[in-house]
Protein backbone atom coordinates (compact mmCIF):
# COMPACT_ATOMS: atom_id res chain seq x y z
CA UNK A 1 0.00 0.00 0.00
CA UNK A 2 2.67 2.49 0.78
CA UNK A 3 4.41 1.72 -2.56
CA UNK A 4 1.03 2.48 -4.23
CA UNK A 5 1.06 6.16 -2.88
CA UNK A 6 4.61 6.46 -3.45
CA UNK A 7 3.71 5.91 -7.00
CA UNK A 8 0.83 8.07 -7.18
CA UNK A 9 2.18 11.05 -5.34
CA UNK A 10 5.84 10.87 -7.35
CA UNK A 11 2.91 10.92 -10.65
CA UNK A 12 1.03 14.09 -9.05
CA UNK A 13 4.76 15.82 -8.40
CA UNK A 14 5.51 14.84 -12.16
CA UNK A 15 2.80 16.44 -13.69
CA UNK A 16 2.94 19.50 -11.68
CA UNK A 17 6.37 19.91 -12.76
CA UNK A 18 5.35 19.28 -16.46
CA UNK A 19 2.53 21.81 -15.85
CA UNK A 20 4.80 24.18 -14.71
CA UNK A 21 7.28 24.13 -17.39
CA UNK A 22 4.67 24.13 -20.06
CA UNK A 23 3.49 27.21 -18.52
CA UNK A 24 7.20 28.89 -18.18
CA UNK A 25 7.48 27.52 -21.64
CA UNK A 26 4.61 29.48 -23.12
CA UNK A 27 5.63 32.23 -21.54
CA UNK A 28 9.01 32.10 -22.73
CA UNK A 29 7.63 31.50 -26.27
CA UNK A 30 5.56 34.27 -26.38
CA UNK A 31 7.70 36.91 -24.65
CA UNK A 32 10.65 36.21 -27.68
CA UNK A 33 8.31 35.74 -30.81
CA UNK A 34 6.36 38.80 -30.37
CA UNK A 35 9.86 40.64 -30.09
CA UNK A 36 11.08 40.01 -33.44
CA UNK A 37 7.58 40.96 -35.03
CA UNK A 38 7.14 44.34 -33.99
CA UNK A 39 6.82 46.81 -36.55
CA UNK A 40 10.21 48.78 -35.68
CA UNK A 41 12.07 45.52 -36.23
CA UNK A 42 10.16 44.32 -39.21
CA UNK A 43 10.27 48.12 -40.64
CA UNK A 44 14.51 47.56 -40.42
CA UNK A 45 14.40 43.89 -41.30
CA UNK A 46 12.45 44.17 -44.57
CA UNK A 47 12.79 47.99 -45.37
CA UNK A 48 9.14 48.78 -45.08
CA UNK A 49 8.01 52.18 -46.36
CA UNK A 50 5.77 54.45 -44.08
CA UNK A 51 3.12 53.59 -45.63
CA UNK A 52 3.78 49.63 -45.19
CA UNK A 53 4.76 50.55 -41.75
CA UNK A 54 1.19 52.12 -40.56
CA UNK A 55 -1.04 49.68 -42.11
CA UNK A 56 1.12 46.59 -40.01
CA UNK A 57 1.01 48.75 -37.16
CA UNK A 58 -2.94 48.87 -37.57
CA UNK A 59 -3.60 45.31 -38.18
CA UNK A 60 -1.11 44.66 -35.41
CA UNK A 61 -4.03 46.50 -33.32
CA UNK A 62 -6.53 44.03 -34.15
CA UNK A 63 -4.34 41.55 -33.78
CA UNK A 64 -3.38 41.92 -30.49
CA UNK A 65 -6.97 43.13 -29.67
CA UNK A 66 -8.41 40.04 -30.85
CA UNK A 67 -5.91 37.18 -29.59
CA UNK A 68 -5.69 38.95 -26.15
CA UNK A 69 -9.75 37.51 -25.78
CA UNK A 70 -8.71 34.24 -26.49
CA UNK A 71 -4.91 34.45 -24.51
CA UNK A 72 -6.98 35.35 -21.10
CA UNK A 73 -9.53 32.57 -21.87
CA UNK A 74 -6.61 29.99 -22.49
CA UNK A 75 -4.75 31.11 -19.21
CA UNK A 76 -7.71 30.96 -17.22
CA UNK A 77 -8.07 27.42 -18.79
CA UNK A 78 -4.75 26.41 -17.94
CA UNK A 79 -5.18 27.79 -14.31
CA UNK A 80 -8.39 25.62 -14.21
CA UNK A 81 -6.06 22.71 -15.06
CA UNK A 82 -4.05 23.66 -12.03
CA UNK A 83 -6.58 23.00 -9.78
CA UNK A 84 -8.51 20.32 -10.99
CA UNK A 85 -4.57 18.27 -11.09
CA UNK A 86 -4.04 20.01 -7.43
CA UNK A 87 -7.64 19.02 -6.10
CA UNK A 88 -7.01 15.11 -6.49
CA UNK A 89 -3.88 12.90 -7.99
CA UNK A 90 -5.08 11.31 -11.28
CA UNK A 91 -5.01 7.85 -11.53
CA UNK A 92 -2.38 5.96 -12.97
CA UNK A 93 -4.71 5.12 -15.72
CA UNK A 94 -5.30 8.14 -17.07
CA UNK A 95 -1.60 9.03 -17.06
CA UNK A 96 -0.58 5.77 -18.60
CA UNK A 97 -3.10 6.02 -21.39
CA UNK A 98 -4.68 2.93 -20.23
CA UNK A 99 -8.27 2.08 -20.68
CA UNK A 100 -10.45 -0.20 -18.99
CA UNK A 101 -11.24 1.02 -16.08
CA UNK A 102 -13.97 4.10 -15.22
CA UNK A 103 -12.38 7.46 -14.79
CA UNK A 104 -12.57 9.23 -11.91
CA UNK A 105 -15.10 12.11 -12.20
CA UNK A 106 -12.05 14.92 -11.71
CA UNK A 107 -9.84 13.13 -14.49
CA UNK A 108 -13.45 13.64 -16.72
CA UNK A 109 -13.16 17.35 -15.49
CA UNK A 110 -9.10 17.22 -16.37
CA UNK A 111 -10.04 15.51 -19.99
CA UNK A 112 -12.33 17.76 -20.73
CA UNK A 113 -10.14 21.28 -19.65
CA UNK A 114 -7.68 19.73 -21.83
CA UNK A 115 -10.18 19.42 -25.11
CA UNK A 116 -11.37 22.63 -24.45
CA UNK A 117 -7.48 24.13 -23.66
CA UNK A 118 -6.61 22.29 -27.41
CA UNK A 119 -9.40 23.89 -28.94
CA UNK A 120 -8.29 27.39 -27.97
CA UNK A 121 -4.81 26.76 -28.80
CA UNK A 122 -6.10 25.79 -32.17
CA UNK A 123 -8.04 28.73 -32.61
CA UNK A 124 -5.00 30.87 -31.60
CA UNK A 125 -2.76 29.23 -34.43
CA UNK A 126 -5.44 29.94 -36.86
CA UNK A 127 -5.62 33.71 -35.94
CA UNK A 128 -2.10 33.85 -36.43
CA UNK A 129 -1.95 32.26 -39.45
CA UNK A 130 -4.78 35.09 -40.86
CA UNK A 131 -2.93 37.79 -39.22
CA UNK A 132 0.93 36.77 -41.35
CA UNK A 133 -1.74 36.60 -44.51
CA UNK A 134 -2.73 39.98 -44.05
CA UNK A 135 0.67 40.96 -43.74
CA UNK A 136 1.56 39.18 -46.03
CA UNK A 137 -0.60 41.50 -48.73
CA UNK A 138 1.05 44.47 -47.49
CA UNK A 139 4.89 43.29 -48.50
CA UNK A 140 6.50 43.09 -51.68
CA UNK A 141 7.00 39.03 -53.37
CA UNK A 142 10.82 40.56 -51.68
CA UNK A 143 9.47 41.09 -48.32
CA UNK A 144 7.70 38.70 -48.81
CA UNK A 145 10.15 36.04 -49.15
CA UNK A 146 12.58 38.08 -46.48
CA UNK A 147 9.63 37.64 -43.34
CA UNK A 148 8.79 34.09 -44.09
CA UNK A 149 12.49 33.54 -43.90
CA UNK A 150 12.15 35.64 -40.68
CA UNK A 151 9.61 33.41 -39.58
CA UNK A 152 11.16 30.19 -40.16
CA UNK A 153 14.42 31.14 -38.61
CA UNK A 154 12.70 31.84 -35.27
CA UNK A 155 10.48 28.39 -35.62
CA UNK A 156 14.12 26.60 -36.19
CA UNK A 157 15.66 28.79 -32.69
CA UNK A 158 12.75 27.27 -30.40
CA UNK A 159 13.35 23.62 -32.32
CA UNK A 160 17.46 24.33 -31.11
CA UNK A 161 16.50 25.65 -27.24
CA UNK A 162 14.28 22.49 -26.87
CA UNK A 163 17.22 20.10 -27.92
CA UNK A 164 19.69 21.96 -25.96
CA UNK A 165 17.70 21.46 -22.41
Amino acid sequence: MKHKWTAVWFIFVAVAFCTFAAVQYYHWKKVNIYTWCESSVLEKELGLAPEQKKQIESLDKSFESDIGKVCKELHNKRKALNAALLNEPPSTNMLAGRKGSAPQTNEKEIDSIISEISGLQGSLEKRVALHLLKIKQVLTPAQQKNFFSMIEEEMCKCKQNRRAE
